[in-house]
């Protein structure tokens, strides 16, 4: 018997409604959990919430889905849709981690983790100029 890999995505879009960017998201997400063999058991969303924010409701629902023992892995398109501030998402990375959790970031088919913060800072600052200059 082979063990199931619990698999949620989170979809995250600053501006409401955007159901399209979150459904895009949530695609990419899918097409990412089915080329690795899984399926999504739980999707996650929030709409016309910034990336600067902690307190949402669909992050708070993935948080307590870890202390509940509930995932083995979360996917999102890509890591500013979790966080666009450094300090909030290296605390996340941190929560998972804590619990056994990987996070995959589909646009890159790869994990993210904690140590990698220093490069992700400097693309979240990047990102940050670039939303600036609009």
């Amino acid at each position: 018997m082979t063990d199931t890999i619990r698999v949620a995505a989170y979809a995250r879009s600053a501006t409401a409604p955007d159901n399209e960017a979150i459904q895009r998201q949530i695609q990419r997400c899918q097409d990412e959990a089915e080329r690795k063999g899984w399926s999504l058991c739980q999707v996650f969303q929030d709409e016309g919430i910034s990336g600067n924010s902690d307190d949402r409701t669909g992050l708070n629902a993935l948080r307590s889905g870890f202390h509940e023992n509930q995932l083995d892995v979360v996917l999102v398109e890509s890591a500013d849709r979790l966080f666009r501030d450094l300090v909030l998402i290296r605390d996340f990375l941190e929560l998972a981690e804590e619990f056994g959790i990987e996070v995959r970031i589909s646009e890159q088919k790869r994990s993210l983790s904690s140590r990698e913060l220093p490069q992700l800072g400097r693309r979240i600052h990047i990102l940050r100029g670039m939303e600036h200059n609009k």
